[in-house]
């Protein structure tokens, strides 16, 4: 296993192919592949914001450009508060007190799946 499996699992399309009405469970899919045991079976570690493979250079950078809500959220690198997650979860994914900057930190990216859940059946709910 390695990066490209990783990437064929968890992030099948760029985030700059990912429409609108798809980028809440882009980002979920992408989120739920940092879960310590899938970065096990596909032979990665993380590294700050980046997904690295132990046995290559191959790297995954969490930042704006790979991130599906960014693409429609963000404007001169300042995250839009009508983002969203921004908009069910409060702080903006660069606040100390976000559920990214948790995951950055300490390498849990439940928080954030769990705010990311939280967005998809909001979204749901309205139909969007």
């Amino acid at each position: 296993m390695s990066l490209a499996t990783w990437k064929k699992e968890f992030y099948p399309i760029p985030a700059s192919r990912c429409p609108e009405k798809d980028a809440l469970q882009h980002s979920l899919r992408k989120y739920l592949g940092v879960r310590p045991t899938m970065l096990n079976r596909h032979n990665l570690f993380k590294a700050g914001c980046t997904l690295c493979e132990y046995e290559s250079q191959a790297h995954f950078h969490f930042i704006e450009r790979t991130c599906a809500l960014c693409k429609f959220y963000t404007s001169k690198h300042k995250c839009n508060p009508q983002c969203p997650l921004a908009r069910k979860e409060g702080p903006l994914c660069g606040d100390e007190d976000s559920a990214y900057m948790h995951w950055h930190r300490t390498g849990d990216p439940e928080p954030m799946i769990r705010a990311l859940r939280r967005a998809v059946k909001k979204q749901e709910r309205k139909g969007a």
